[in-house]
């Protein structure tokens, strides 16, 4: 935690180039890792990755290509301060894309959760800090439970992915249909999203369990579903 705390007032002296255009970022706008041009073409590079007969939409706040993928792989694996920048681009989003229908809505959040044995390597869950960061809602913690590590889902088939992730998660015991779900949106957040069949998993159990009028699933990242 003092490591993470060191980390963080360095970034915030430290002198950035834009991970885009790669000039110095001078502006103040809440984050110094893309200058605000680039900030602002990112959060309009969104894909809705929803289909007529899908059975949840899955939105991304940015395209996980080029700096991205780079940025997200950094904040994933190694630089938990990251979240800070991660955070504010899914807030901006939500903002955006989000807020008029969202502002006449009871709003829960929670996160997709990582296996416990992947939890101690990394030291942080990524997406659970990413949810964290959205003040604006209600945050449910450690909703639900990953009881079976799975590998990387992108190289496989759709059965095979349906058929890895079936016992992989767990509702939380401590949660209960609560009759306020019924009139309730849940938003379940994800640090990528590229198949879209973690999202889809989750979201099945909870719509079964707790019964939300809607779950959406965002990502801070995504590609394209297929």
């Amino acid at each position: 935690m003092f490591g993470d705390k060191i980390e963080y007032l360095l970034d915030i002296f430290s002198t950035h180039n834009c991970k885009v255009c790669h000039r110095p970022v001078v502006e103040d706008i809440g984050q110094r890792y893309l200058c605000s041009v680039c900030y602002e073409a990112a959060l309009h590079s969104i894909y809705s990755s929803s289909k007529p007969d899908s059975e949840l939409e899955i939105y991304f706040a940015t395209d996980y290509m080029g700096w991205a993928r780079r940025m997200m792989r950094d904040y994933k694996y190694r630089k938990r301060s990251l979240s800070r920048f991660w955070s504010k681009l899914l807030s901006d989003y939500i903002s955006r894309e989000w807020s008029e229908i969202l502002s006449k809505q009871q709003v829960y959040i929670a996160s997709v959760p990582l296996h416990p044995h992947k939890l101690k390597t990394r030291g942080y869950d990524q997406a659970e800090l990413l949810a964290k960061g959205l003040r604006r809602f209600e945050y449910l913690p450690c909703l639900l439970e990953r009881v079976r590590d799975t590998a990387s889902l992108y190289t496989y088939k759709p059965a095979e992915r349906e058929s890895m992730l079936s016992d992989a998660f767990t509702l939380n015991p401590a949660y209960h249909h609560d009759p306020s779900f019924r009139r309730s949106v849940l938003i379940l957040i994800d640090d990528i999203t590229t198949t879209g069949a973690t999202f889809k998993t989750c979201a099945r159990l909870i719509r079964e369990r707790l019964g939300f009028k809607a779950v959406v699933a965002i990502a801070a990242a995504g590609r394209n579903l297929d």
